[in-house]
Formats: C-alpha cells, sequence, structure tokens
C-alpha cells in the first residue's frame, strides 16, 4: 500500500472505503469480493485506515432526531485554530469540528439537551477561549439530507 499518511488513497484502499459508505457492517470477504483482494487485504487495509485517522466505522445517528438538539457553530479566531481545535478536543457535547478557509475559521456541531444546555456550552467552554473572537450559532430544524455515500476520494497510482 503506498504512504497513505500524506491524504491519498491508493485504489485498493479507496475502493474498500467506497464499499463501506454504502454499509458500514459490510463483511470483510463481501468487501474482497466486491473489490477484488483477499479477506486478509481488507482487514489489514482497514485496520491501517482506522489507525492512520482516514475513517472510523459508526452508526450515524439523525442530528435532529427525538431527543436531539444540534446545531452547528460558526467560530472566528484571532488565529490561535490550534488552542481552540486542542479544547474542543474536551468538550463532549462538540462532535465535529473542522478549520476552515473563509470568513469563518472553525465550523464546530454541537449537540445538546435544549437551548439552555448549548448555551452553557457556548459561554462556558467556546467564548471563555482567548483566541475565539466572535461565535455564531446555527441551530438544525429540519434534516434536509444526510449521507455519507457521495463525495470523491483522491487516489494515488
Amino acid at each position: 500500500m503506498a504512504d497513505e499518511t500524506e491524504g491519498a488513497l491508493d485504489k485498493v484502499s479507496a475502493a474498500i472505503v467506497d464499499s463501506l459508505r454504502s454499509d458500514g457492517r459490510k463483511s470483510y470477504a463481501a468487501i474482497a469480493k466486491e473489490v477484488g483482494v483477499s479477506e486478509a487485504t481488507v482487514r489489514q487495509r482497514l485496520q491501517k485506515l482506522i489507525e492512520q485517522g482516514h475513517m472510523q466505522i459508526v452508526a450515524v445517528t439523525n442530528p435532529v432526531g427525538p431527543g436531539r438538539f444540534t446545531s452547528m457553530l460558526l467560530v472566528k479566531t484571532d488565529g490561535g485554530v490550534d488552542e481552540v481545535a486542542a479544547a474542543l478536543r474536551n468538550v463532549p457535547e462538540v462532535t465535529f469540528a473542522v478549520a476552515t478557509a473563509g470568513a469563518y475559521d472553525v465550523l464546530v456541531e454541537v449537540t445538546s439537551r435544549d437551548g439552555a444546555h448549548l448555551l452553557s456550552v457556548i459561554e462556558g467552554s467556546i467564548r471563555t477561549l482567548d483566541a475565539v473572537t466572535d461565535v455564531q450559532t446555527l441551530i438544525y430544524l429540519k434534516l434536509l439530507k444526510l449521507s455519507y455515500q457521495s463525495g470523491v476520494w483522491p487516489t494515488t497510482g
């Protein structure tokens, strides 16, 4: 397998990931047959992809389902994105965070019990960070699309 720590996957690894996107519970045997490699290859590749942080296998829930209060926070910093990222890793309500280019430096998905809980997360865990200069909040109202089956992985070779 080519060195995949730089981001691009070789064709076999990309095909394995694509196969799992349609059904994360698919067996090694089914993936091997679909991709045209051995079960052992699938097992080894998946282990390496997970260890390198390229993917994880989890159950995906509806972010606006019953009992869920989910929002996206648009965060501006004074350039301290790494400081913000390090702090966000320790906030249990943060389910997703990514550094971005554009008007905001970090997008943060937060799942909370209700509006009061969300406010406590924003005020207690995010706005208190020295590097944070602004936080805008978008509360999810209705799920319009949730899919992890699309997209293209960059491949090598």
